[in-house]
């Protein structure tokens, strides 16, 4: 069996959380190498890891070890548009957070790079890889209950309560950038265009820079309408719904459990469960994101997040920065 030896560079909060125990769990995948800049880091990677580990100060040395197939990034997002460039040059497969930068040119320039590449580049967008909702898109595709018309997904949770030095690093560019990628995916799961504008409605109760509570609506060619509904001053048990109205029905997902609900127009509802494999490190999801990664670098496949899909998501993250920035609705590409 064929195994990818993979190089993580930065080992924080969410790789310890998410990464480690997940690949530790993969036959077919290795970590062999891991760049990070303290000592105590590079300490906790040989403790993980072992001594045939290999450490790394600079993640450029490790960019230049030939034995190291793929690389994962996990990075502060403002070192992105330096690590993602010279990673995808050294001929490594890449798997990244999101959003890859703030700023639409940065954003061009590492979208056209990824795109040019032959291997993998994948955005850690775990949500689109969770059973349930690769079963709503199937039944979506069959035409079971019409074409989708609406569809809004609902964050409710704590998270403005409690942001690490890791996360204030990301969050203090905005909500958007910090909190949007993963769940405009789920709306680009049902509509899967680029918007046509956005329009971002909210308020600020914990701090002046970061909107805490409120929407964000897209709309898409063809007359489709998408909402993002977040409030981050709640309680700390998270909640994420997806609900879709369509021309001959709706569905009823809660995202965290997989267990969701559909019906035709006047017809009984369908109960549904199609769960995130267990235990899920990190977030649901994120144990199908990382074995999709593995499997497309292993066996040359194409990967769900690609990077059709990275752009629509940063051009309806940067239209909703710049509508909550300018207060009224923004042209997608303004």
């Amino acid at each position: 069996m064929k195994t990818l030896r993979i190089g993580i560079i930065g080992l924080g909060y969410w790789p310890r959380q998410a990464y480690i125990p997940i690949l530790k769990q993969l036959d077919r995948a290795r970590v062999v190498a891991v760049a990070a800049p303290s000592n105590s880091t590079r300490q906790f990677a040989l403790e993980q890891f072992g001594d045939e580990l290999k450490i790394y100060a600079d993640y450029h040395d490790l960019l230049a070890d030939d034995s190291i197939d793929a690389v994962m990034l996990a990075l502060p997002h403002s070192l992105y548009a330096q690590a993602l460039p010279a990673a995808l040059a050294a001929d490594k497969h890449v798997f990244c957070e999101p959003p890859l930068s703030h700023k639409p040119a940065e954003i061009a320039n590492m979208l056209a790079l990824m795109e040019a590449s032959t291997k993998v580049a994948q955005l850690d967008l775990e949500l689109r890889y969770l059973p349930v909702v690769a079963a709503v898109r199937r039944l979506l595709e069959c035409d079971c209950v019409g074409r989708p018309m609406m569809a809004r997904v609902r964050l409710l949770c704590d998270w403005r309560r409690g942001i690490t030095e890791e996360q204030n690093e990301n969050e203090r560019e905005g909500l958007f950038p910090w909190l949007s990628p993963w769940y405009l995916d789920l709306l680009d799961c049902i509509f899967p265009q680029s918007p046509v504008r956005a329009s971002v409605t909210g308020a600020y109760a914990g701090a002046d820079h970061l909107m805490d509570h409120g929407f964000a609506t897209l709309e898409f060619a063809g007359g489709g309408i998408g909402q993002y509904e977040f409030f981050l001053l709640g309680s700390n048990e998270i909640s994420i719904s997806l609900d879709i109205l369509t021309s001959d029905g709706e569905i009823q997902v809660d995202i965290p459990s997989g267990k969701w609900q559909w019906r035709k127009t006047n017809e009984p509802i369908v109960q549904e469960h199609d769960p995130a494999s267990q235990p899920a490190h990190g977030f649901v999801g994120m144990r199908e994101c990382i074995e999709g990664f593995v499997d497309a670098a292993l066996q040359d496949k194409p990967v769900l997040a690609d990077t059709d899909v990275a752009r629509r998501i940063h051009a309806g993250m940067v239209a909703c920065m710049l509508s909550e920035r300018a207060r009224h609705t923004v042209e997608v590409g303004e």
